[in-house]
């Protein structure tokens, strides 16, 4: 199943069990991962640069409320990972691409 959709077209009812669930899972986050993976090769200079600064307030946000004791679904270091990863795929692009992208996130890494 390559969608959501694809996925839920062979649940029969309204409701589906945990198994469908699963499924749907899975396809979110395989498109999540080939989403990170492609916007560092496909995204031009300026709407990688926003991306970037959106990651890192999502970041900052994520890590704050981090420190209060509530229950996360998952680490508050998932966004820096998906940061670190987007910048680490940058190295085809020109120089000059990765000396833009940088001071955008090098101080939240320091932090």
């Amino acid at each position: 199943e390559h969608s959501v959709e694809d996925v839920l077209k062979g649940c029969t009812s309204d409701t589906f069990d945990s198994h469908v669930a699963a499924r749907v899972l899975c396809v979110l986050i395989a498109k999540t991962d080939s989403f990170y993976e492609s916007v560092g090769k496909s995204l031009n200079l300026p709407s990688l640069c926003e991306l970037m600064r959106s990651l890192v307030a999502a970041s900052e946000s994520r890590l704050q409320f981090s420190t209060q004791k509530s229950i996360a679904l998952t680490d508050p270091a998932c966004i820096m990972h998906r940061i670190a990863f987007i910048v680490l795929r940058l190295p085809p692009r020109p120089l000059i691409h990765l000396m833009k992208v940088w001071p955008t996130i090098t101080d939240h890494f320091i932090q």
